[in-house]
């Protein structure tokens, strides 16, 4: 589902209970999981 994250931040995940993140790119804000989505390394 999409959404499940934005506008959320410090709260606890619904899949795994992480606390959710925000970070600012370009002016604008995203919310993510640590656990669920981590950073995708460079190739």
């Amino acid at each position: 589902p999409a959404l499940m994250a934005y506008g959320r931040e410090g709260e606890e995940c619904r899949r795994c209970k992480t606390s959710l993140e925000r970070v600012v790119l370009s002016g604008r804000s995203a919310f993510y999981c640590p656990r669920c989505q981590p950073v995708a390394r460079a190739q």
